[in-house]
């Protein structure tokens, strides 16, 4: 059933229906009618909605564990090969239950480490080559306006801004 549900998601994103925020009601309720003909269970688009949460987490989950410098991963048995802690052991040295699927549904939201531009893949080299550019020039701004602060003030200006009126009497971040 699980499967049944994730692969129906799957084949609406690979048909470019779903929101940024999610699936709309009208397939979340076609999930729903499909998977009462296939198995013969009644469940809500509620029910459909939620259902993903679990499989989120876990996707969660796989990913903090792939993106770990010590891990390796198998492309073909979808296996993260690595000795680690026993609260993850379900996902480690194991194949991983439709990985494929929660990738399709879940990727698109979790921008992290090197996939932080784009969830397929690194940045292009023209991305990096813009991006770094972009740095040095945030830098060389930066350093502009440091350069340019006043060196100069004149002994009375404090005590004549003080004794202007509206100034309160004492104020410590002057001096």
């Amino acid at each position: 059933m699980f499967r049944f549900v994730l692969e129906k998601m799957c084949g609406f994103i690979k048909t470019g229906v779903r929101t940024d925020k999610g699936f709309k009601e009208v397939h979340l309720t076609t999930v729903a009618k499909a998977l009462f003909e296939h198995c013969g269970i009644d469940v809500s688009s509620t029910q459909v909605y939620n259902h993903p949460r679990k499989w989120r987490q876990r996707w969660i989950t796989i990913t903090r564990l792939r993106d770990l410098s010590e891990a390796q991963w198998c492309d073909d048995s979808k296996c993260i090969i690595l000795e680690r802690s026993p609260k993850d052991v379900e996902f480690l040295n194991v194949p991983i239950a439709n990985y494929d699927e929660m990738h399709t549904i879940f990727s698109f939201s979790l921008a992290t480490d090197k996939y932080a531009a784009a969830c397929d893949g690194a940045f292009a080299d023209d991305e990096l080559v813009a991006f770094t550019n972009m740095i040095f020039a945030v830098k060389d701004f930066a350093q502009a306006i440091r350069d340019n602060k006043p060196t100069y003030m004149h002994p009375d200006l404090y005590n004549t801004v003080m004794d202007m009126l509206g100034f309160p009497r004492r104020v410590s971040w002057w001096r």
